[in-house]
């Protein structure tokens, strides 16, 4: 009895995350206006729900990123009812690197809503962008820019 119990626990604690979803399950929490769709969401073996946000791109985890995967696992906890430790961003080559979710995170998250709502309902209000010249080239919304910067 006590072996089979031993056993369960071990196998508990090595058994692989469940796959929920690869970029298949769209999140939303209508109280704070948030929707998203992280790349992909594991269940460990606790119960938690991770969420995972891919940057191909990036070596390193910069402030934005941290932000999305944060507005990632504040979904999360709505959707499942469980509050992520944290959360995954999966760097070029697949480095990945855990982003914890902490108070000062989450709120954050709350004051980019707040901001975001803020800047849809005034839509005269400008939108403070620091664009390279480069992103700015093959922008669609340009001719209508007034931050639009030229690579001259």
């Amino acid at each position: 009895m006590l072996f089979r119990l031993f056993k369960n626990m071990l196998h508990a604690m090595i058994r692989k995350p469940r796959i929920i979803s690869r970029d298949g399950l769209t999140l939303t929490d209508p109280a704070l206006g948030l929707v998203g769709q992280p790349d992909r969401i594991e269940q460990l073996s606790n119960g938690q729900f991770i969420p995972f946000e891919k940057k191909s791109g990036a070596t390193k985890v910069y402030q934005n990123i941290k932000l999305q995967l944060a507005a990632y696992m504040v979904l999360v906890e709505s959707h499942f009812g469980v509050r992520p430790d944290f959360g995954w961003a999966v760097l070029r080559d697949d480095k990945r690197i855990k982003v914890k979710n902490t108070a000062k995170l989450r709120a954050a998250v709350r004051r980019a809503i707040v901001k975001i709502h803020h800047y849809r309902t005034d839509l005269s209000a400008s939108i403070s962008v620091r664009p390279s010249p480069q992103q700015c080239r093959g922008c669609g919304f340009r001719s209508k820019c007034t931050q639009a910067r030229s690579s001259r």
